[in-house]
């Protein structure tokens, strides 16, 4: 038996564990069981919360997509995890320093149950000539990639509402270069950018955060303020010496899962 919450951030959705003291183990199969959205809990990932692996962090966190993949990073799901860590209790409401695979987030809580992540600013890749030419023939001539602790292809286009993201999706990650990315699609607007993200191992949600911190980097001002919005809701960064991520996290049910 399994304690579990379900939670979302901007209504990218999780099934959140506290994993420190039991010796629950999240094979793929049963990740996909929890996941399914008719025979199961439902969500986009399965977050574990683990003791730290490293002095400076209070917790190590993991997430299974819900195809039962491992995934490097969730943004939208730490704010979760951070709400989920206050509201039970397993740490004083100051700042969290959560241990990802790929890297340190501290995590702040604001008003009303918004949440404020920071973390080392994102790195730009350089995607190979190759890769750009294959971009280029499907249409793409505008993208940019960046590594956030997860990676992610971000692609300007114009017709943001009726483009077919689930045929690009599978169409880009025929490419070997790209088959483990997150695909953002983009318009800018005077007052925000909005995004739809196909995220790898989870297909299109409805917010993605760490698709919002590689927009915001890429396209946002220095010092600045930028608000992307998703179909979801709304996430502000900040670009200035580091990086910060605004978003909230809202706890929707607990429950008990018998496999």
């Amino acid at each position: 038996m399994i304690a579990f919450e379900k939670m979302h951030g901007n209504g990218n959705d999780f099934v959140v564990i506290d994993a420190l003291t039991s010796n629950n183990t999240f094979s793929k199969a049963l990740v996909k069981k929890i996941a399914h959205r008719k025979l199961g809990i439902g969500c986009d990932q399965l977050i574990a919360i683990y003791p730290p692996k490293k002095k400076k962090d209070d917790f190590f966190i993991k997430f299974f997509n819900a195809d039962g993949s491992q995934a490097d990073m969730c943004m939208n799901g730490l704010r979760c995890v951070a709400y989920f860590i206050w509201e039970n209790k397993l740490a004083p409401k100051k700042v969290l320093n959560l241990g990802t695979k790929t890297k340190g987030i501290k995590a702040k809580l604001l008003k009303n149950y918004m949440i404020e992540l920071s973390f080392d600013l994102p790195k730009k890749i350089t995607l190979p000539r190759s890769v750009l030419n294959f971009l280029e023939k499907e249409g793409f001539k505008n993208s940019q990639a960046i590594d956030v602790g997860n990676k992610h292809l971000i692609l300007r286009i114009s017709n943001l509402d009726t483009h077919d993201l689930a045929n690009t999706d599978m169409v880009l990650r025929k490419n070997k270069f790209l088959s483990d990315f997150n695909i953002s699609i983009i318009k800018i607007t005077k007052n925000a950018i909005n995004v739809r993200t196909s995220e790898h191992g989870a297909g299109e949600t409805l917010a993605c955060g760490s698709a919002a911190a590689s927009i915001g980097f890429a396209y946002g001002k220095d010092d600045a303020k930028t608000t992307l919005k998703f179909r979801g809701g709304k996430i502000t960064t900040i670009k200035a010496a580091n990086m910060k991520l605004i978003g909230p996290a809202v706890k929707l049910f607990e429950g008990r899962w018998e496999s």
